[in-house]
């Protein structure tokens, strides 16, 4: 008899552990399922982030080739203004690149063109307040403008 009890408490054993090896696997499914959806919804969220980054820097880009363009070569009471748009613009530009970099690891447009601009900025608007001529830092302006506009247009 001792043998029949024994023989009985091993299946009992046997199928209490294949419950548990169920229930561990099926709850090892749910969480790998659970994480691959997580996995698909962030991914499709960085995707999509990454692609407003790219849109709202082809805009400052744009918007500040629109307000450069808007300048009077005869330097207008708008000047002041209009270069302060530029550079927040520029600025704008410098934020979504370095927002983009800390997703991706590169930036999105070249810093040092982003200098370059900064630094054409400042020039127009010493000689301004000089009362000195800015056709050259304009013009400066105006090509590294575009450089910058076309870089954006050309990021997939």
């Amino acid at each position: 008899m001792h043998g029949y009890f024994t023989s009985r408490r091993g299946d009992y054993q046997s199928a209490r552990r294949t419950q548990l090896m169920q229930g561990v696997l099926l709850v090892l499914i749910v969480t790998v399922a659970v994480l691959a959806i997580m996995l698909i919804r962030q991914s499709a969220f960085r995707n999509d982030y990454e692609a407003s980054i790219v849109r709202a820097l082809r805009f400052e880009a744009d918007a500040a080739v629109s307000q450069l363009n808007s300048l009077s070569r005869t330097g207008g009471s708008s000047t002041e203004s209009v270069i302060g748009k530029v550079r927040q613009h520029v600025y704008a530009i410098r934020i979504l690149s370095g927002q983009y970099d800390e997703l991706n690891g590169r930036n999105l447009v070249d810093l040092a063109l982003l200098d370059v601009l900064t630094a054409a900025i400042d020039q127009y608007e010493l000689r301004r307040q000089a009362g000195q001529a800015t056709l050259e830092q304009q013009t400066s302006l105006a090509q590294g403008l575009e450089k910058l506009q076309n870089l954006a247009d050309q990021i997939q």
